[in-house]
């Protein structure tokens, strides 16, 4: 029901009893204050119907796009493109080196076996669990390399957490407190 009918039907019941049950008055008094309130910015303004579907993959930035692409071509699970490009957009910009990553666990999963009536996790949904974050990130005998690793992976993990505190979610913003205190303090003991 549009915001205009709900309103009219609201307004004449409301006014019948002052205009003398009179449907015709009721009615004709209820459009003109719906145009009236109209006319002050009250009414509405957008029009009723469909919202537009937004295109997530044309928002990615160029680099996330070029990333997404090879992930999508590796997870090999080709069902819900926009939803999954949407949830990649809201990784943020990450180093090569955490995309690679993305990229290899998205492979191995893809390549797994599953028994007969299991299907493959849309991307969307391994994007949102962070499912890469079950496979093992590459070692590095360096101990500096593997300090910087850390500290990028935590970085991704706080700007994560900010967009989805940004979206109004209290968790996140708890949860992006505690990794930017996080950072912060392996920063300090690191020197």
């Amino acid at each position: 029901m549009s915001n205009k009918k709900a309103f009219i039907q609201r307004a004449v019941t409301h006014f019948l009893p002052w205009l003398d049950w009179n449907m015709d008055k009721a009615l004709a008094y209820a459009e003109r204050l719906w145009e009236r309130l109209s006319e002050h910015g009250y009414g509405s303004a957008k029009p009723q119907g469909a919202r537009p579907l937004a295109d997530h993959y044309r928002a990615l930035t160029g680099t996330q796009r070029q990333w997404f692409d090879r992930f999508w071509k590796a997870y090999d699970h080709k069902q819900g493109k926009q939803r999954a490009a949407m949830r990649w957009g809201q990784l943020g910009e990450l180093d090569d080196a955490t995309y690679q990553h993305i990229i290899q666990a998205a492979k191995k999963d893809a390549e797994r076996f599953l028994p007969t009536g299991q299907v493959r996790k849309m991307a969307e949904g391994w994007l949102t669990e962070r499912r890469w974050e079950d496979h093992a990130t590459p070692t590095n005998d360096n101990p500096e390399d593997e300090h910087d690793q850390q500290l990028r992976q935590l970085s991704a993990e706080l700007a994560h957490a900010r967009r989805l505190a940004d979206m109004g979610d209290s968790y996140w913003a708890g949860e992006a407190e505690r990794l930017a205190r996080e950072i912060e303090q392996r920063r300090n003991t690191h020197g």
